[in-house]
């Protein structure tokens, strides 16, 4: 029975399109829930499967207990891994990881299946689309991994952080304020950003959204300098709305 590498394709296509959601941090709940499912149940053992034992020989069933299996396997082992690095266990990490092993399996599996259906040893391989496909998601994936690598990297066992700073603007006679952030989170993180005076909000910046490392600055107007301690400027991440995540105050 002549045997194709449609299957490759299609779980090396999950692999990839998890890889690319987690690179952007795409908000797509349904999306990421039916990438995450098939990352920890189907795809690094099918692709793993394949690799190990290109053809047909085991049944239904059989394949199903080892791509089950094996797919869990792979999922808790390379939690483990990741929760020792620097880079830490997230929903990321862990979708690069298992889309990384199966993109490889499946290189794998495709290059033993072309040489068990070659006639001979002396038989020349052409160069198929699908290789062209692999080899793309190959090539794409490491150029992604070298941008990750620019991404700060948060000491062990740290989640991210972010500055905030506020200093007079001098440029306006002490009558506006500078106020900036920068987030060194694993993620993209929005903000709530409010600037008080004497426990009053005079002025508030909603839904600001920073990538790790960006840094974002204002200028904001001041009418009384009179008591430089009671200007401060108040910080809350949109996914603790009800929390200060950082709060500093003006010193002169």
């Amino acid at each position: 029975m002549r045997q194709t590498n449609s299957d490759l394709l299609a779980v090396s296509l999950l692999a990839f399109a998890s890889a690319l959601v987690a690179f952007f941090n795409a908000d797509i709940p349904i999306v990421r829930a039916a990438l995450g499912i098939s990352l920890v149940l189907f795809v690094p053992g099918y692709a793993l499967l394949a690799a190990l034992v290109p053809g047909y020989e085991l049944r239904v069933l059989e394949r199903a207990l080892f791509v089950i299996g094996s797919s869990i396997a792979l999922a808790v082992s390379g939690g483990v891994l990741l929760n020792a690095t620097p880079w830490g266990l997230n929903a990321n990490t862990w979708a690069w990881l298992l889309s990384s092993i199966t993109l490889g399996a499946s290189a794998v599996a495709w290059k033993r299946r072309v040489v068990r259906a070659a006639p001979h040893a002396g038989s020349r391989v052409s160069f198929r689309w699908d290789e062209a496909w692999l080899m793309g998601c190959a090539v794409v994936l490491a150029a992604l991994a070298f941008f990750v690598n620019q991404l700060p990297a948060p000491a062990r066992g740290d989640e991210g952080y972010t500055l905030l700073w506020i200093q007079p603007d001098r440029a306006a006679d002490l009558k506006r304020v500078q106020i900036g952030i920068q987030s060194s989170e694993l993620a993209r993180t929005r903000y709530t950003l409010q600037l008080q005076v004497a426990g009053e909000t005079v002025q508030e910046w909603d839904s600001l959204e920073l990538q790790p490392g960006e840094t974002w600055q204002v200028h904001a107007q001041v009418f009384s300098m009179t008591n430089a301690a009671n200007i401060q400027a108040v910080l809350y991440r949109a996914d603790t709305p009800n929390s200060v995540y950082r709060h500093v105050s003006l010193a002169r």
